[in-house]
């Protein structure tokens, strides 16, 4: 008898980085959670909320830049203006900075649409030592309007496509994703646990270094 995968949902992160290049420190995986367990670890709605991180390291200049860009971040006429880019905003995000240079498209990075705070900030970090110049700071987060450190998070993007895709109980559902990028992918089906996983692999563009795991799985 044969039998069919269905992928319902696939994402991966997009960003600015002079303007953003996705990587980042990976999670050790954990046992996946039922999608019971899930919807409790997961935040609801789309609201954010940028939080400052330690700006000592930065030019009285380049603080005062930092921090007016940061919180503009989830302005709607803003983001309106990055949505017009390409630059869908979400959470988990990041700003890194070149501490003592004036910030421009040159000097700093944004990264979003990761899966933890943790992976946003190595993301933008990433890629701001990308550009020239000197070692960059981290200045800000993007999170969850509510957030809370929780044991398991994913990004905004696939938050919304667990809890608006995830099908009924009548066959078996996994949710792939990586630890490092915003790659992600829903699949249902028999097999679908290899199919999600190949699949969010290949969307990192990371190659051997491929790093998704099972995050929810309905069996």
């Amino acid at each position: 008898m044969r039998h069919s995968v269905s992928v319902i949902a696939a994402g991966i992160t997009a960003g600015l980085a002079g303007l953003l290049l996705v990587a980042g420190a990976t999670a050790a995986a954990a046992e996946p959670l039922s999608p019971k367990q899930a919807k409790k670890q997961l935040f609801r709605g789309d609201r954010l909320r940028v939080e400052l991180l330690d700006l000592s390291a930065l030019s009285p200049t380049t603080r005062a830049q930092a921090e007016a860009i940061a919180t503009s971040l989830t302005d709607p006429e803003i983001a309106a203006q990055w949505a017009a880019m390409g630059f869908s905003m979400g959470y988990y995000g990041a700003m890194a900075v070149k501490p003592d240079r004036p910030l421009s498209p040159t000097s700093m990075a944004i990264s979003n649409n990761l899966h933890s705070p943790e992976a946003a900030e190595a993301a933008a970090l990433a890629a701001c030592n990308a550009l020239p110049g000197g070692e960059c700071a981290g200045v800000a987060l993007i999170l969850p309007k509510r957030y809370k450190a929780r044991d398991f998070t994913l990004s905004q993007a696939a938050t919304e496509a667990f809890r608006t895709g995830w099908g009924r109980p009548d066959a078996p559902q996994y949710l792939a994703y990586s630890p490092s990028t915003g790659a992600f992918v829903i699949a249902r089906g028999a097999g679908a646990d290899a199919a999600a996983l190949a699949s969010c692999n290949e969307q990192t563009g990371l190659g051997d270094s491929a790093d998704c795991v099972i995050g929810i799985a309905e069996e």
